[in-house]
């Protein structure tokens, strides 16, 4: 796609036996036709792989012993950037913008590896934070127009709530949209066999909106499920941020859920 140029991104292939992982997007794609099944990483805005997805590549090749297992890990920096506090909106906007392109191209890399070509193709899991939740929803799409049937699982981590779920009023401000998009236009259930999110920064950057067929909402008390997590006080980004730690931290260490509580409605 033309918007290629606008967005820049780098695709690291992982898998057992490359020690650093393949960068250059021949030998990505090359890389990818042994496999069956490949954990795909996207992370969101004013973020970089280094914060999270590189550790957690790591931690799933360790954890998940399947053979033919391979991550993808999408940095596309150049385009989700934040320059200054006076540009944030317009920054944050233009990487909004670029989540679809982003899709696209995601898609096309697989398409070049003949993943789309068979129903017999290996299993994707899509794992997105913040806007790199949404842009797995749009890469499931475009790989369910070329494929003919729905990707695995897609893993939301505090999906971006600002432009989808609500808006910006302000200087670092947002509030509840009236009306909440279209499934078409986010990460939604549809997307995939299984959508599971965790959502730990529903009052700014994240949402409180049920987005998938599974939902975890984390917090500090039973009073703040879904926002304010233990331990982060007032530092910036740190709510947004606690989703993609605890997720790593459940590849690495398996949970044993001991008590359920039921949603009411």
């Amino acid at each position: 796609p033309n918007c290629m140029t606008d967005i820049l991104p780098v695709f690291q292939l992982f898998k057992r036996g490359v020690a650093e992982g393949l960068a250059d997007v021949r030998e990505v794609a090359e890389g990818l036709g042994d496999l069956s099944h490949i954990v795909i990483l996207i992370h969101g805005f004013d973020s970089r792989p280094a914060i999270w997805a590189e550790e957690l590549a790591r931690a799933v090749l360790a954890g998940d012993r399947r053979s033919g297992l391979g991550v993808i890990v999408v940095d596309w920096q150049e385009a989700s950037r934040w320059h200054s506090l006076l540009t944030v909106w317009q920054d944050y906007s233009a990487a909004v913008a670029n989540t679809r392109c982003l899709a696209r191209l995601t898609a096309k890399l697989l398409e070049q590896a003949a993943l789309s070509s068979s129903p017999s193709s290996p299993s994707l899991h899509c794992v997105g934070h913040s806007l790199g939740a949404h842009v797995c929803g749009f890469l499931a799409n475009n790989l369910l127009e070329e494929r003919g049937h729905r990707m695995a699982r897609i893993t939301g981590l505090d999906p971006a709530g600002i432009d989808w779920t609500s808006v910006r009023t302000g200087i670092m401000e947002v509030r509840p949209m009236a009306n909440v998009p279209h499934e078409d236009t986010r990460l939604d259930a549809t997307d995939a066999e299984l959508v599971d999110v965790i959502h730990t920064d529903g009052n700014f950057a994240g949402t409180m909106q049920p987005l998938g067929h599974v939902d975890f909402y984390v917090g500090r008390s039973l009073d703040s499920l879904g926002s304010s997590q233990s331990g982060c006080g007032c530092t910036d980004n740190c709510d947004h941020a606690r989703s993609f730690q605890l997720f790593t931290e459940s590849v690495r260490r398996p949970v044993t859920v001991t008590k359920m509580l039921r949603c009411a409605g």
